[in-house]
């Protein structure tokens, strides 16, 4: 009787440890993805993840980040091509100087999240982040300041030209832009009050913020003035409810958007017109990046990639690496 209940007891179990060695790994969301070249390319995302691949894209690895860092990383750039920077919550801020195989803590007092980073040469940049957050640095990342942006919002996005032009965007519509390299910033008013979440400027007059509810606004005067654009052609300007997190132009015309629910954007003529491209997911994109008029990644949700290789008119999965 013991025994044979004993065998009853170890067959109900053999299935339910069965499911568990098949229920699947759950992986990390990524949000943010750069390149060097069409080659070489990175994303980074939940608890420290920090994956690169030199082939394109065809094959993925993890790069080695300091010990116990599980930080989130949110945005990620390169200031050379073996230069890299990321950052994330609690003030991480992450440098590599071996081209992204391997990346070291750069010590910065900070409680704020910083999510967003960018180069303009080897020694000046800047980051953007929450509760108004300005950091600048002028010697390549070795110490960063901080600077006056004058605003509370959560600051998700940066892009600068040059040393001293560039523009910010976040929460509540804000768009900030600063001509004397951060000195001082000017508010602009974009004609919306959603949570901007991607800047993208490609001359000193021309630029696109996108983010909430469809949003996506031109400017052909260096911000003085914007058009909102219909990111979602057959839907009014107002109707449509995406969020779209990521922009990226190669130049005044060409450009690609991301965002929720698998959705990509494409335009060749400036925003004028939105082409949305063939699903191939539904797990939410948070960045793109074009390498060149051909090549492109998108990361999201769930260690989503995708990658274009027609200038982002169709997109295909690609496998994120195995565990560590």
């Amino acid at each position: 009787m013991i025994l044979s209940s004993i065998f009853l007891l170890i067959s109900a179990l053999i299935p339910i440890l069965q499911d568990t060695t098949t229920v699947p790994l759950e992986l990390p969301t990524l949000y943010a993805v750069t390149s060097t070249n069409p080659n070489i390319v990175l994303a980074v995302g939940e608890k420290g993840t920090v994956v690169r691949s030199t082939d394109g894209g065809t094959t993925w690895h993890h790069a080695r980040v300091p010990l116990q860092f599980t930080s989130d990383l949110l945005g990620v750039t390169f200031s050379t091509n073996q230069h890299g920077w990321a950052v994330g919550k609690d003030g991480a801020i992450l440098k590599s100087t071996d081209a992204g195989r391997s990346w070291g803590r750069v010590r910065f007092e900070t409680k704020q999240t910083i999510v967003s980073i960018t180069f303009v040469s080897t020694k000046i940049g800047w980051c953007v982040g929450t509760g108004g957050t300005i950091l600048r640095t002028s010697d390549g990342g070795e110490t960063w300041k901080a600077q006056t942006s004058g605003v509370t919002n959560h600051l998700w996005s940066a892009s600068f030209l040059n040393t001293t032009t560039g523009w910010c965007v976040g929460s509540s519509g804000i768009i900030l832009k600063t001509t004397n390299s951060g000195t001082t910033w000017k508010a602009l008013d974009p004609g919306v009050k959603n949570f901007c979440y991607g800047v993208q400027f490609v001359n000193q007059n021309i630029g696109w913020v996108v983010g909430g509810y469809g949003t996506m606004v031109k400017t052909t005067d260096g911000g003085s003035t914007w058009l909102r654009q219909n990111t979602r052609p057959h839907l009014s300007v107002f109707q449509s409810q995406t969020f779209f997190y990521g922009v990226h132009f190669l130049d005044s015309l060409n450009g690609v958007l991301v965002g929720d629910g698998g959705m990509i954007t494409r335009t060749m003529d400036g925003g004028a017109t939105m082409n949305e491209c063939a699903p191939q997911t539904t797990e939410v994109l948070f960045d793109v990046q074009l390498a060149n008029r051909s090549t492109g990644w998108a990361v999201g949700a769930h260690g989503t990639i995708l990658k274009t290789t027609d200038g982002g008119t169709a997109w295909l999965p690609q496998s994120f690496p195995k565990p560590k």
